[in-house]
């Protein structure tokens, strides 16, 4: 199994909107389900190095993320990408592998 990082640049005003989007007041009685991927860890790190992990993104009213931060930072290019390989027991493996 592995895990995936990418480390991107670019222009973050997009990315930093996308954020500062603010989250919609849920529906009473909630009325809808939502179902929908997990949104991936992000960190934000400027030119020395220090970084802060992003604040979770914001919702609309039925709780589904709003992705415009994800979708700008998809935009920046990568400038590198590093797999993690994370050792697992065989059993552990064969429950993520999809049969053919």
């Amino acid at each position: 199994m592995s895990w995936v990082e990418e480390r991107r640049e670019g222009n973050m005003d997009a990315v930093i909107a996308g954020y500062r989007l603010t989250s919609d007041a849920p529906t009473e009685p909630r009325t809808c389900m939502v179902d929908q991927p997990t949104p991936p860890i992000v960190w934000l790190v400027d030119d020395q190095g220090l970084g802060l992990r992003a604040p979770d993104l914001p919702t609309g009213e039925c709780g589904a993320f709003k992705w415009d931060a994800i979708v700008a930072i998809r935009e920046l290019p990568v400038t590198e990408r590093i797999v993690h390989l994370i050792p697992v027991s065989p059993t552990v493996e064969a429950r993520f592998v999809t049969p053919e």
